[in-house]
């Protein structure tokens, strides 16, 4: 058994949180956090093992070896979030590569956190609860207003 460190109150970690997400009851699960990775991860990296990580849950053996390849059968990939990108009266969802999503119900949710620390209470299986801040989604974002200079002409024209 591994001996639990407390952090004081103020401190915590920073670092990627993945945890299982789900809807209604009958989709719950006893331990919602699957993983926690350091925050210097890259977020393809955390995609990568988001996808990963939800199907060595949810897939059979032959599921998960049909989902290895580019092309091969995998319902679930992992994805980022979106944006709203606002330039003038146009706007477009971009990719969010602060929040990962893979799966259905559940799904697993990833994402950077702060003062991610040992809490109070424990979850469903017995251990200990965690908490930790949630870093604030940019919802959308409003493009800059930029004077686009004219090309330079080359030289003798």
């Amino acid at each position: 058994m591994c001996k639990i460190v407390s952090m004081p109150k103020r401190e915590g970690r920073s670092a990627w949180l993945i945890t299982w997400e789900w809807a209604g009851r009958h989709a719950a699960v006893d331990q919602p956090i699957a993983a926690i990775l350091s925050h210097q991860t890259g977020p393809d990296t955390v995609r990568v093992l988001a996808e990963r990580l939800y199907a060595s849950h949810t897939y059979t053996g032959a599921e998960m070896l049909q989902a290895l390849s580019r092309d091969g059968h995998n319902p679930y990939r992992a994805f980022f979030g979106t944006v709203v990108m606002v330039d003038g009266d146009h706007e477009d969802q971009v990719p969010y590569t602060g929040h990962v999503f893979c799966g259905h119900n559940p799904h697993l949710f990833a994402r950077q956190v702060t003062r991610l620390r040992v809490g109070t209470g424990a979850y469903p299986d017995g251990s200990p609860r965690l908490e930790w801040i949630e870093q604030s989604h940019p919802g959308r974002l409003q493009m800059p207003n930029v004077v686009h200079a004219a090309p330079l002409e080359p030289p003798g024209q």
